[in-house]
């Protein structure tokens, strides 16, 4: 089990670092001349969709099949568009019974752009039999018309669509990292693609309709969008910050106070290390000086027998000997 939750973190680690650096390296290449576009050359482009692709793919439940992984995402990315879309659509169109709003019917425009590039990739995949999966067609077209961030968040807003077809560890199931997605998206509504495999010319029936004028008039509707989802990203990137400094903070606390425990104890410990010491020097000078008193004891005893044995051996110094001269 723990080699399992380690295989599905690395491979969660490995897909959002291979997302930042594609996405940054085609910012980088945009910023540095916006008004050349993205083509299907560039490489980052290509490992930008293979990574998405990835991230889709993981923690899908794959239930059917009869079809493969990447085809079952399809169907899951394509009616949760369409069905929201639709919503989308029937309550714009009652809110322009009820009113003149322009910026509503704006808002119509858009989101039927967004569902004829879902249709347009379903029926291009259909009739040319082309081996290119229908999800990178569908990112790489909805790149060009600059409306990528916008379908990843209706994704995203089907928050039961997700728990159906998602695992709980997936990236998309994952508030953190579908947040952070979401932001990093919102840039590619600012630069230019032109990839020759998707057409400009989705709506070929609509000669009215054409995609790149309807951006340029609803940019400030499409803006609306990315500054509230960027305003939500910005406040929950806040209260993560918030959350890892009071952690930080915490962690630094606990580990001040660990150590200052340590450190006391420690400074016991060398008290008591210390008093032991000084006791072991007392009893030491102790023993040193009864040892002294006991060998100034027995020198006096030898001192003392030594003098005997001069007194027996000399009788020149016999007091009982000179007491009987003296008699005599």
């Amino acid at each position: 089990m723990s080699t399992e939750k380690e295989l599905i973190t690395q491979e969660r680690t490995q897909l959002l670092n291979n997302f930042r650096s594609s996405l940054d390296a085609i910012v980088q290449k945009a910023s540095q001349d916006s008004k050349v576009p993205i083509t299907e050359e560039e490489p980052q482009l290509e490992k930008f969709c293979s990574t998405m692709e990835g991230i889709l793919q993981f923690g899908f439940k794959h239930e059917n099949k009869d079809i493969p992984l990447l085809e079952d995402v399809w169907n899951f990315i394509s009616s949760t568009l369409k069905k929201n879309s639709l919503e989308d659509l029937d309550n714009e169109q009652q809110n322009i019974k009820t009113s003149n709003d322009s910026i509503n019917m704006k808002k119509q425009e858009i989101t039927r752009n967004m569902l004829s590039i879902v249709d347009y990739v379903s029926n291009y995949c259909k009739e040319e039999n082309e081996i290119i999966s229908s999800v990178k067609i569908w990112i790489q077209a909805s790149l060009v018309h600059q409306v990528f961030s916008l379908q990843w968040q209706i994704l995203m807003n089907d928050v039961k669509a997700l728990k159906d077809n998602y695992q709980d560890w997936a990236i998309l199931r994952t508030l953190d990292d579908s947040i952070l997605i979401s932001g990093f998206l919102n840039v590619f509504d600012t630069i230019n693609f032109n990839i020759n495999i998707i057409p400009f010319e989705i709506l070929e029936d609509d000669e009215s309709f054409i995609p790149q004028k309807i951006f340029t008039d609803t940019m400030g509707n499409i803006r609306e969008t990315i500054n509230s989802t960027l305003q939500r990203t910005s406040v929950h990137l806040q209260k993560l910050q918030q959350n890892i400094n009071d952690r930080n903070i915490q962690s630094l606390k606990d580990k001040i106070t660990k150590n200052e425990k340590e450190i006391s104890q420690l400074q016991e410990e060398k008290q008591k290390m210390q008093q032991e010491i000084n006791a072991l020097h007392l009893t030491l000078e102790a023993e040193r000086r009864l040892r002294q008193h006991l060998e100034n004891e027995l020198e006096s005893i030898h001192q003392k027998a030594k003098n005997n044995s001069n007194i027996n051996n000399n009788p020149s110094n016999d007091p009982t000997k000179d007491n009987k001269e003296e008699e005599k």
